[in-house]
């Protein structure tokens, strides 16, 4: 009769020594205490440097912690097996290399993260560890450093619910910008180049789409002379002396023209030599542009034809029939 009583207790001692769940949570709770208030006075708020978005490498098999983003504003979204919380967040380091990721979830409760940060510049690793259980992520992408953007694109430092973070974006020249809604723009400058019967001026036209400018005299040889127009506006063609063509000037973040020098040339051989014959300007201006229209080529009843021209759009008139150049 002992030995069966004896058999008879053994299954309840057996399950008075297992360990329940309330126990194994008890346990975590003991091992990922937070720092006493003691301890707390030695470390230093660092939550600032660990502001990022950090995800499982894509190298690597998703742990624990699948994600976390650290805002700027102290705030946090964890990803961790099939739940995702959020709530605030507070990094604590001491003289350790090991630091102390604090969470308060929305409902008020709490968890505690230990955490290192890797060292690498652009996607530096960091390691979470929580109930003897180890995660590895990767931050992304913070700044421009390690960008290079197709060209056209430029790099840009964005902040993305709430976290920084580099993305491409066109870029277009500020003159670009200024004259970007429509496509061809003329301008004029007068009393620009000498003569004998008196100063005359010069008029250009500005094709937004192809970065490029063209100048001349009104009447003598149009748009004759080219330029490429850079990113910062300025455009150049030839040199300021000689006897080559020669275009020189710059368009500002307003769009405004300035226009520092211009030469138009013909060279031809003769019998005494090579002479050279042309107009120039000797001094410069800065006018605002215009937008440009055509008027439409005429084909006349007997074969005749006659080609359309450049005119301000704000000059003309129904009867015209002028086309406008749409925005590039």
């Amino acid at each position: 009769m002992a030995t069966s009583k004896l058999l008879l207790a053994l299954p309840f001692l057996l399950i008075a020594c297992a360990a329940t769940p309330a126990d194994l949570e008890e346990d975590a709770r003991d091992e990922d205490a937070e720092t006493s208030e003691e301890e707390l006075r030695k470390t230093t708020d660092v939550s600032a440097d660990f502001v990022g978005d950090y995800r499982t490498p894509s190298s690597q098999a998703v742990g624990d912690v699948a994600s976390l983003r650290l805002r700027t504003d102290r705030t946090f979204v964890l990803v961790q097996g099939a739940r995702t919380e959020e709530g605030r967040y507070v990094v604590r380091k001491g003289a350790s290399a090991q630091a102390e990721l604090r969470l308060t979830l929305a409902s008020g409760a709490g968890k505690t993260f230990k955490v290192t940060l890797g060292s690498d510049p652009f996607r530096a690793t960091l390691t979470v560890t929580r109930s003897r259980k180890t995660s590895v992520l990767e931050r992304q992408l913070l700044s421009c450093a390690s960008v290079n953007c197709t060209p056209g694109f430029g790099c840009d430092v964005v902040e993305t619910d709430g976290v920084p973070g580099p993305v491409c974006t066109s870029r277009k020249p500020a003159w670009q910008t200024a004259l970007g809604s429509y496509d061809l723009w003329g301008v004029g400058f007068g009393q620009v180049i000498p003569g004998n019967y008196g100063r005359s001026g010069i008029s250009c036209g500005v094709t937004v789409s192809t970065s490029t400018i063209r100048c001349g005299t009104v009447g003598w040889d149009g748009w004759s002379v080219g330029a490429p127009i850079a990113e910062d506006g300025t455009f150049l063609t030839g040199v300021a002396t000689g006897d080559e063509n020669y275009l020189e000037g710059r368009i500002a973040a307003d769009g405004q023209v300035t226009l520092k020098g211009w030469r138009k040339k013909e060279c031809y051989s003769v019998p005494s030599g090579r002479f050279c014959d042309g107009k120039a300007t000797d001094r410069g201006d800065t006018q605002k542009p215009y937008e440009m229209c055509r008027t439409p080529d005429q084909t006349f009843g007997q074969g005749g034809w006659a080609s359309g021209y450049y005119v301000k759009c704000a000059d003309c008139t129904t009867t015209m029939g002028c086309s406008r150049f749409p925005a590039k």
